[in-house]
């Protein structure tokens, strides 16, 4: 996974370009609503609440995507044991075989 900031925790150029398209999305909405008379600080408050359900719903999409890659490992793992349980071939073998010659 990449950084938006380097080493010395300072804004690599792409941290810079994410911010000033966040904040070209923002501000326009920002200003509707400062104009309806609503306070900053209660728009900077539900901003920021929208961006923390946005990071959860990433998070729990990562978090529900490699779940189902642990789960489909542990069911590969439970099958190569009952194969070679079985019939006496491990995983390389599906590959080459008992007598060692590619399949």
């Amino acid at each position: 996974m990449k950084d938006l900031y380097d080493k010395k925790g300072l804004q690599t150029k792409e941290s810079h370009e994410f911010g000033i398209k966040i904040e070209e999305v923002i501000r326009p909405i920002f200003k509707e609503y400062l104009e309806k008379g609503f306070s900053v600080r209660d728009l900077s408050h539900e901003a920021q609440a929208m961006v923390r359900d946005c990071e959860l719903d990433y998070m729990m999409d990562i978090h529900m995507e490699n779940a189902k890659k642990a789960k489909v490992n542990l069911e590969r793992k439970k099958l190569n044991a009952e194969i070679e349980k079985k019939y006496g071939l491990t995983e390389k073998d599906w590959d080459y075989g008992t007598d060692g010659k590619q399949i």
